[in-house]
């Protein structure tokens, strides 16, 4: 009975030091790469990078908002586009003085731009563009710090290859919004099973959008850590990082 008392504390004693090396082991695995990566960002100037990043994603607003009101001046009318104003102003302002100096100085604007929607779509589309290419020429020299690219190309190449993405980056998501009318073929066609059948599919809909949309952000970041970058990058790390 001893003896079985003693193998008992023994094995007990045996587990403990084992999931204690095995914690040590954890431990200190997590604080190499944290340490990791506080020296890189250190080195690589992670914050910097980040901001140059932001700021130009930040300028791209401006002639999108153009392009916006020029698609919305094409395709919806300007009665339905105040209505929408007003009611937006109406639920973020509660006082009706200030709501309405805002709506009077806001659809101001929006009717100037709506009258000549043809040239703001023009200067937001060639803005965008430029503008957008610029977004990816910071994140090519974040990029290239970051993998340790020595050779780069010439400004006109750089310049020539982020159009390219702009151009490539525009074709994908059209792609993507032209599934759409298959996606709701297909779910009208699981609605009928369900009413021939007798199956209910529950939020069928809700995990097949976010499913395709989940899998057209990371195909679309994959897309730019493998194309921007001016060497080429293991597979494994772009999908990693696109991850």
């Amino acid at each position: 009975m001893a003896k079985d008392l003693e193998t008992d504390e023994s094995l007990v004693q045996s587990l403990q030091d084992s999931a204690l090396q095995t914690g040590r082991k954890l431990l200190s695995i997590l604080g190499y790469y944290l340490h990791g990566l506080y020296d890189r960002a250190g080195r690589d100037h992670l914050f910097l990078f980040s901001s140059a990043v932001s700021f130009s994603l930040s300028l791209c607003l401006v002639p999108l908002v153009l392009v916006t009101f020029f698609i919305l001046g094409t395709f919806v009318s300007v009665d339905n586009i105040a209505s929408q104003i007003e009611y937006i102003i109406d639920t973020l302002l509660p006082y009706p003085e200030s709501a309405a100096f805002l709506k009077n100085l806001v659809m101001g604007r929006v009717t100037a731009v709506l009258q000549h929607k043809n040239v703001a779509g023009w200067l937001g589309s060639f803005g965008l563009l430029f503008a957008a290419s610029g977004w990816f020429t910071s994140m090519r020299s974040s990029l290239n710090v970051i993998f340790r690219v020595e050779k780069t190309p010439n400004k006109v190449v750089g310049k020539l290859k982020d159009i390219l993405l702009v151009l490539l980056i525009l074709v994908f998501f059209t792609l993507s919004f032209a599934i759409l009318p298959s996606l709701q073929i297909f779910l009208k066609f699981s609605h009928a099973i369900e009413g021939i059948l007798g199956v209910q599919f529950g939020n069928f809909e809700a995990h097949i959008f976010n499913f395709i949309t989940l899998i057209t952000i990371f195909y679309i970041s994959a897309i730019l850590l493998y194309f921007i970058p001016d060497k080429r990058i293991k597979k494994r790390a772009v999908f990693l990082a696109a991850f």
